[in-house]
């Protein structure tokens, strides 16, 4: 067995845990939240396209394209497994609106001024070099395109999450409901635990805000709005393309 089995997330297995802990994390329930209200300020017009890359089980785009039918979604992510969950949920929805893909964010090449809006949301960090996928996301975007990204950039704490989820969980649902919680949350949290032995190890990108801020200025994109959320975690930044005027704010 390689290594780096034990060093890096093995995607198609976190598919199967993923959803059930994002649904206990009230922590990406402000995520979503907050790339819903993103998104609404950006006021696209009817038929925009909108590209997913490492779309993952499909939570933000479902999220998006339920509020929006008039727009086309694009849902890109290398795990098959992860395809198949999303797939699954776009129809359970009844979603119609989304076309999913299988490929890497590095082999994805739809093309110059493709699309509208990109959106990467904690998959940035694992899309090695990151330089070359942001030089991508330019080339792809139209003119007056929008980046929305949100990336894990701060060393993994897996006991941290483990506490903070396992006590949410029992606010909830009481002590029984925080211990079924914890049996059946095992899986993602080894998969996060490979993260964190991957980010020790190089294999993720780690980045404090101000490192994130100068890699997407470096790469030609300037940014409208920008934060920490994710418990602090994580960054996130609305960019437009280097050059372009600034939006006008919305009503």
């Amino acid at each position: 067995m390689r290594f780096g089995f034990w060093r890096e997330i093995q995607w198609d297995s976190y598919a199967r845990s993923y959803d059930f802990l994002a649904r206990n994390n009230p922590s990406y329930t402000d995520n979503l939240d907050m790339v819903s209200a993103l998104y609404e300020k950006m006021r696209l017009p009817e038929g925009a396209h909108v590209v997913d890359l490492g779309g993952g089980t499909g939570n933000f785009t479902a999220r998006l394209a339920e509020a929006h039918p008039e727009h086309h979604f694009l849902h890109v992510d290398a795990s098959e497994a992860m395809i198949e969950h999303a797939a699954a949920k776009y129809r359970a929805l009844g979603v119609r609106n989304v076309t999913l893909k299988s490929e890497s964010a590095l082999d994805f090449n739809p093309g110059s001024e493709t699309f509208d809006v990109v959106i990467c949301i904690n998959a940035l960090y694992a899309m090695v070099p990151q330089t070359q996928v942001l030089q991508r996301v330019r080339r792809m975007l139209k003119p007056n395109g929008w980046f929305l990204v949100i990336d894990f950039g701060r060393p993994q704490r897996v006991v941290d999450w483990a506490r903070f989820l396992i006590k949410s969980a029992i606010r909830k649902q009481g002590v029984v409901g925080g211990l079924i919680f914890a049996a059946k949350g095992l899986g993602a949290l080894i998969e996060n635990a490979r993260g964190a032995r991957g980010q020790s190890a190089g294999s993720y990108w780690l980045h404090s805000t101000e490192e994130f801020a100068e890699m997407l200025a470096g790469n030609g994109f300037a940014i409208e709005e920008s934060g920490v959320c994710y418990r602090g975690y994580c960054d996130w930044a609305m960019c437009r393309l280097e050059g372009m005027p600034p939006s006008s704010p919305s009503p």
